[in-house]
């Protein structure tokens, strides 16, 4: 699923919940351990996919730097 249609469904939660806002976008359960919550509060999911967009990018730039220096 493209990340911007995660981010419309995220945004289109029922507001009463407290899964942050990367949670939301991954569709993940919020945990009270979570990671990202402390970044990413829930009513803000476009930071995190604004964040997930350009890290999905240098992850593939580094796996294909590496296969063709491979």
């Amino acid at each position: 699923m493209h990340p911007y249609r995660r981010l419309r469904m995220a945004m289109a939660s029922a507001p009463g919940t407290s899964a942050c806002a990367a949670c939301r976008v991954l569709r993940r359960k919020c945990t009270a351990q979570c990671l990202f919550a402390p970044y990413f509060p829930p009513d803000q999911p476009q930071k995190f996919a604004h964040v997930h967009k350009v890290r999905s990018k240098l992850v593939y730039t580094t796996i294909c730097f590496v296969l063709l220096t491979a």
